[in-house]
């Protein structure tokens, strides 16, 4: 009796114990989602997982975090095990995130296999169907991905998502009237989808009906802010010359884009951050710091004594915020103020470009006078 009460005593333990560390990584993860450190969020989610390694949530967020910062070779066979469970084989955000995966590190090829493998199993399932007809256009193949969606909307009539790829297939090939209405068939179905929006607008202007872009993509932005359909707003504002509506568009985009902060990364080397890149066009960048720069304090406080996500919850500070850093390089100690400014995120060149190009127009620069 006193052996059975004494491994069920362990066994409770072991339980709290492992309850205590998983809400410890909870919280560890959330302080990294909220400062934007894709890198960290990613490591918690790794050393997590091998404290349950068949947890199927865990196997789904740890490959979504390898996606998040681009780790799409590790991210791949993650999603497959998530797919290939009950919870997540008819979710086409998981679809869609593995075959972007998959066709970023060259191997588009190998989706359509997993994907055919998957339809043999489950021949009757739409959602897969309609993932084969992404990874199709994924690899330019046209055709098959009309065959693919077709054979979705034949499973299920009222199918947002088919219909949406249809469109997108159709759109490839340059034959806007049909890729236009099935992008409308789409929206008619599920009027919130953003991404139908988008490509429905991206069309239009192909297909130079600009004044039903501009009202389509407008019509979309009623649905919630979307970076990409103040962007293709501000394209179709460009194309029709009204140049000060587009630069509004596109620093709407920006502005969804942004995060605010100094633009540094860091690592950890003998306990102190040691800047492991610096964003282009950000404050760091101006003040001159450089990759391999030890910041020894930060406002009069040494650096040494931090934690990692303390070090970057001061660099995250909200816009305006003044840092005073104190550093050394190559043996050599010394001192920057700098202010904290929003950044773009990785993903904002094209917001960039445009408003350049949008600021390079004679009508424009008149107009902000």
């Amino acid at each position: 009796m006193k052996s059975f009460m004494h491994i069920l005593s362990l066994t409770a333990a072991i339980f709290l114990s492992f309850q205590l560390h998983g809400q410890t990584m909870y919280e560890n993860v959330k302080k990294a989602e909220s400062r934007n450190d894709l890198a960290a969020v990613a490591s918690l989610y790794s050393e997590w997982l091998k404290l349950a390694p068949n947890d199927i949530g865990l196997i789904y967020n740890t490959a979504n975090a390898y996606y998040k910062n681009k780790q799409y070779k590790d991210a791949i066979p993650l999603f497959k095990r998530a797919l290939e469970s009950a919870n997540y084989i008819n979710d086409i955000s998981t679809w869609t995130s593995l075959i972007e995966c998959y066709d970023i590190s060259g191997q588009s090829d190998d989706a359509i296999q997993f994907i055919k493998q998957q339809i043999e199993k489950y021949p009757n399932y739409p959602v897969i169907f309609s993932a084969l007809s992404f990874a199709n256009i994924k690899n330019k193949n046209y055709e098959d991905a009309l065959l693919a969606s077709n054979r979705s909307i034949e499973l299920v009539p009222q199918n947002p998502v088919a219909y949406f790829f249809q469109g997108m297939a159709y759109g490839s090939l340059k034959t806007y009237r049909p890729a236009i209405e099935a992008l409308k068939k789409s929206i008619a179905i599920y009027p919130n989808f953003s991404q139908a929006y988008l490509f429905l607008g991206r069309y239009l202007i192909d297909y130079n009906e600009t004044e039903e872009a501009i009202s389509t993509l407008k019509k979309g932005l009623t649905q919630g802010e979307n970076s990409l359909l103040h962007l293709m707003l501000g394209l179709a504002q460009f194309k029709l010359g009204k140049y000060a509506d587009a630069y509004t568009e596109i620093d709407k985009a920006l502005a969804i884009e942004s995060k605010s902060g100094t633009g540094i990364s860091i690592e950890m080397v003998n306990k102190y951050p040691v800047i492991k890149t610096i964003q282009d066009n950000t404050p760091a960048q101006s003040a001159e710091l450089k990759p391999g720069d030890i910041i020894v304090d930060i406002n009069s406080k040494s650096a040494r004594k931090m934690k990692a996500d303390e070090v970057m919850e001061l660099l995250s500070s909200k816009k305006g915020s003044s840092l005073i850093l104190t550093l050394e390089r190559n043996g050599n100690s010394f001192t920057k103020t700098i202010t904290c400014s929003d950044i773009p995120k990785t993903d904002a060149a094209i917001s960039f470009a445009m408003r350049r190009l949008s600021a390079d127009t004679p009508t424009t620069r008149v107009s902000k006078r």
